[in-house]
This record gives structure tokens, C-alpha cells and sequence, in this order.
């Protein structure tokens, strides 16, 4: 796409041995209704389990359609930590409004884009989402995500975003764990956080479990909590596309599996 106009939003998106599943990410992506223009960079170790550049473009046409204008396909040579990544996906982002964390297991709803845009163009710092649902594939089941705030002390929710020019800070680190929660208190500690939750309930996006270790091994499917609600809701009638991916091959729970744990 040839344009003039510049980019509002980054879309950043780590993967690691997601080929199978980062095409549902993809097409959320190319579902996404919004006026502004964005980028998306991918970041990924170079191995027989990659997304690649060649599948990534791809969905090139598909992506202009839904507003992207720029696509950047940062490729690795050996396996280095979440939050490592992170760190080069902020380092190449360009000079826009908001940076998406993007997961490569999740199927972002339609407004996620535009939500996001909105709130930094309020100079918000920090995003995220009040509630949401997930998905598994395991147990074909759906649950709720509407924490009790009695009970959830995490400063980070659902589809993350920060401000671009804040994350384009954050620290180098080795952490392969509860990145979440160290990127927030990183940022935090370089500048108070303006935070901006959104509480809609939106039915046509999902997360999901299994395709990434740590999803592998979460445990709200089975024990209900103050933070995830069990539902009847079949989310397959909202987005049938789910129905594409039951077939392929799951990631093995984390207490079975030799790999290094990330994302």
C-alpha cells in the first residue's frame, strides 16, 4: 500500500513455535474495523515451527484492508526471553500513539485497534481490558474472565497497549516469566501511569488456550475462581473460525514438557 499517511497504532506480536496458531491472531487482525492507520511487527525465533515471513505476508492485501500500512518481520536466530523480545519489538516500532501486545494464541476482537487508538489520542499511558473471554480447546469450553476486585491485585488485565514513546524505555532483561506485571512496574517506576481500562464485553474476540506453554498449563478451566467464571457460552457461534484450528497440534502442559517456558 502507498500512502502518505502516517502510523497512529503499533501492533507488536512475539511468537515462538506458533505457526500453527499466530494465523488466528492474523485474521483478527484483518478483521479489525478502525480509521486509523497502523503497523505490525512480528518477532520470532527462525525454526521449522515459525510463522515465516513468506505466511506473514500472506495476509498482506488482507491487512492494507483493515488499515495497516506497514509490516516488519524481525526474525531470530536462536530462542532469547519474552521480555528480550519485547525489547526489540519496541526498538523498531515507529513513532505512533499506542504499542499493542499483541499474544499470538489470541483472537483480538474488532474495536481492539480502535479502542486503543482512542484512549491514547486521551493521552492515556497504559491500556487494557476490564473483562474478556478464553477459550479451549482441550475441554471445548469458554470461559469468562471478569476478575472480583476484591481478589485481583495485578496491575494488568486483558489486551494490553502502552503508550509508544514509554515502552520504547523499557529496561533490558533476561525474564522469561510474569511479563506482564514486570513490564507495567518497569514503566512505572520511569513515569506515573495514566491508565485507561475499557469495560465493554466484546463476544467476537477470544483467547485461548494451548499453543504456548505457559497457556498450557493455566488451570481456569477446570477450577473456576473469583477471576474466571465458568459459562455455558458456546464462543464458536461468534466466531466460527475456532472451528479451523481443533485439529492441530496442542502444546504439551508445562509440567510435561523440557522446553524453556515463555510466552
Amino acid at each position: 500500500m502507498e500512502t502518505t499517511q502516517k502510523c497512529s497504532i503499533t501492533v507488536a506480536m512475539p511468537l515462538y513455535n506458533m505457526d500453527q496458531i499466530a494465523t488466528l491472531a492474523l485474521e483478527g487482525l484483518c478483521n479489525q474495523k478502525t480509521k486509523c492507520y497502523w503497523e505490525l511487527l512480528v518477532c520470532e525465533e527462525d525454526n521449522e515451527k515459525a510463522l515465516g515471513l513468506e505466511k506473514l505476508m500472506s495476509y498482506k492485501e488482507r491487512l492494507e484492508k483493515a488499515n495497516c500500512i506497514k509490516i516488519t518481520y524481525l526474525p531470530l536466530s536462536s530462542w532469547i526471553p519474552l521480555s528480550k523480545k519485547w525489547k526489540i519489538l519496541a526498538d523498531n516500532a515507529s513513532d505512533t500513539l499506542g504499542f499493542i501486545l499483541q499474544a499470538g494464541d489470541c483472537y483480538p476482537h474488532s474495536k481492539r485497534i480502535e479502542k486503543t487508538y482512542t484512549a491514547f489520542l486521551a493521552k492515556y499511558s497504559y491500556y487494557d481490558e476490564e473483562k474478556g473471554f478464553f477459550y479451549s480447546f482441550r475441554l471445548n469450553k469458554t470461559i469468562l474472565f471478569n476478575p472480583d476486585k476484591r481478589y485481583y491485585r495485578h496491575p494488568c488485565k486483558l489486551n494490553m497497549a502502552w503508550k509508544t514513546s514509554l515502552i520504547k524505555k523499557l529496561p533490558d532483561s533476561d525474564k522469561k516469566v510474569n511479563i506482564d506485571g514486570f513490564i507495567y512496574y518497569a514503566l512505572a517506576n520511569l513515569e506515573k501511569i495514566r491508565k485507561y481500562t475499557d469495560t465493554d464485553l466484546h463476544l467476537d474476540g477470544v483467547d485461548v488456550d494451548g499453543y504456548n506453554i505457559i497457556s498450557a498449563r493455566n488451570k481456569f478451566f477446570t477450577e473456576p475462581s473469583n477471576i474466571f467464571v465458568s459459562t455455558d457460552i458456546n464462543i464458536k457461534e461468534h466466531l466460527p473460525i475456532l472451528n479451523n484450528y481443533n485439529n492441530l497440534e496442542l502444546t504439551i502442559p508445562f509440567k510435561e514438557s523440557n522446553e524453556t517456558p515463555t510466552q
